[in-house]
C-alpha cells in the first residue's frame, strides 16, 4: 500500500479529525485546485511563471510542465467524485 510512513501519517490525520472531517478536508483540497484551475487567465499566469523559472537543464522542460498544468485544468472540469471513481477503476499509475 505504498510508503508505510505516508500511510501511517495520513491515517493519523484521519484519526485526529474523524472520518467525516477527513473526507471533507480531502474534498476541499481537491476543490481548491479545481477552483484555481477553472480560471484560464490564472492557468496562463502559472505557465508564464514556469517558463520564467524553469532551468534549461531541468528534467521536465517548462513546456512539459505547462502541459501538465493544462491537463489538470481540463480535469478540473469534472467533479471530485467523478475523478476519484475514474482513478480508482480505470487508471493504473506507471503504465
Amino acid at each position: 500500500m505504498g510508503n508505510i510512513k505516508f500511510v501511517k501519517d495520513v491515517k493519523a490525520i484521519e484519526k485526529e479529525y474523524g472520518a467525516t472531517l477527513f473526507s471533507m478536508g480531502f474534498t476541499f483540497l481537491l476543490d481548491v485546485g479545481r477552483i484555481s484551475l477553472d480560471n484560464a487567465k490564472y492557468v496562463q499566469e502559472i505557465c508564464k511563471e514556469v517558463q520564467e523559472r524553469v532551468a534549461q537543464n531541468s528534467i521536465l522542460s517548462a513546456d512539459y510542465q505547462c502541459e501538465i498544468i493544462r491537463c489538470a485544468a481540463e480535469l478540473a472540469k469534472f467533479s471530485n467524485l467523478e475523478l476519484i471513481r475514474y482513478f480508482n477503476h480505470n487508471f493504473k499509475f506507471g503504465k
